[in-house]
């Protein structure tokens, strides 16, 4: 009998039916690379706007035209065996089902992000005992996502540490620590790259053009850059509603400026082309994407001190930890301008770092041993 896993997801395709860019579609389409490769069958459900099925890289994505997951969850029996695991690829979408064995992927924690404070609960927010329930409520809300499958698997240990100060841990056991991954380039692609001297100095953001992302903190400390610093350039990769601010940038300096993109096929070859990659999240981050592929390329990284990425950047030994603010971000990059050597040591510990903690064989191997594991598990 064939063994299956179903995938489950809220938008993993767009409605065009093409996969959509961000980290955890890049993470559902890898662990869906890892099965096939173990001859275990994966296929991804998702609700769509109607019945459709594709199969994009050999991998069936199934759309059914439901309003939620739950209405997903009663047509997956059709699919997958007794036996077959479900997997929630985000745990805000866990269910407690008795029919499937369950695992839930947390991504790190998304909820702290200042509260909105327009509109009516904006202003019921002003006082701090609603405030405080709201929050509660919120907390109470994950923990009982989370605890909704039988097995649970983390990116960072950052979610871990918050769960046992809010309440008691009592199954740890069921609780893996998966951290991000990422390929890397070859070793004499490193050589060429941290040996060859350039006239320009490239900093590169990539990532989605969000608030929670860093971008208009980013956008600030960017100009001060280009007008102190004539060698450097400042590149942004991605797409977001922060497009329109860079784009007011890149009119000032349309030499030094640069909107850009790429395919995730070829994300390290591009994040290779750069010396510093900036990762200026204020909230919601796990063990970020962006940085462990900068770190598989030689990239030097300079990150804020929010969420998982304490958990994979050492201060000054494989790239650089800020408080989220402009002039932390600001004194760290132009002391990095000013000393180069610093760039190329960082970048060289980081990458032997990717390989030994954050490649994508060992990110492979970790999960096949959880799925082993639960699959037989009485």
């Amino acid at each position: 009998m064939t063994e299956k896993v179903a995938i489950i997801y809220v938008n993993y395709l767009d409605e065009f039916g093409n996969v959509k860019i961000g980290g955890i579609e890049t993470y559902i389409t890898s662990l869906s690379n890892a099965f096939v490769k173990n001859n275990v069958t994966p296929i991804i459900f998702q609700p769509y706007y109607k019945n459709e099925v594709f199969h994009l890289n050999g991998i069936q994505i199934i759309c059914l035209k439901v309003d939620n997951i739950d209405g997903i969850l009663s047509e997956v029996p059709n699919y997958i065996n007794s036996s077959d695991l479900i997997i929630f690829a985000g745990d805000q979408y866990s269910k407690k089902i008795s029919t499937h064995k369950t695992i839930c992927i947390q991504h790190g924690i998304y909820w702290d992000l200042p509260l909105e404070k327009s509109g009516i609960r904006g202003f019921l927010l002003q006082y701090k005992l609603i405030e405080m329930i709201y929050r509660l409520k919120r907390f109470k809300s994950v923990i009982s996502n989370f605890n909704n499958s039988d097995y649970k698997v983390c990116v960072d240990y950052n979610f871990i540490n918050w769960l046992r100060t809010i309440t008691n841990v009592n199954n740890e056991e069921t609780i893996t620590v998966i951290p991000n991954f990422s390929k890397c380039i070859d070793k004499k692609a490193v050589a060429d790259k941290l040996n060859t001297k350039r006239d320009k100095l490239k900093i590169l953001f990539a990532r989605r053009f969000e608030e929670y992302r860093g971008v208009n903190l980013f956008l600030n400390i960017a100009e001060k850059l280009v007008n102190i610093y004539p060698n450097v350039e400042i590149h942004f990769a991605g797409s977001g509603p922060g497009k329109e601010k860079i784009e007011c940038l890149i009119k000032k300096f349309p030499d030094r400026v640069f909107i850009t993109k790429y395919e995730s096929s070829e994300v390290l070859s591009f994040t290779s082309q750069y010396d510093i990659s900036v990762i200026p999240s204020i909230g919601s981050e796990g063990t970020s994407l962006s940085a462990i592929e900068a770190m598989s390329s030689a990239t030097c990284v300079v990150s804020s001190n929010v969420g998982g990425l304490t958990n994979i950047i050492i201060d000054g030994y494989n790239g650089y930890i800020c408080q989220p603010t402009e002039d932390s971000f600001f004194k760290r990059i132009s002391m990095l301008i000013d000393n180069p050597e610093k760039i190329k040591e960082t970048s060289e510990v980081a990458y032997n770092l990717a390989i030994s903690s954050f490649s994508l064989t060992r990110w492979e191997k970790s999960w096949i041993n959880l799925y082993n594991m639960v699959k037989n598990e009485k």
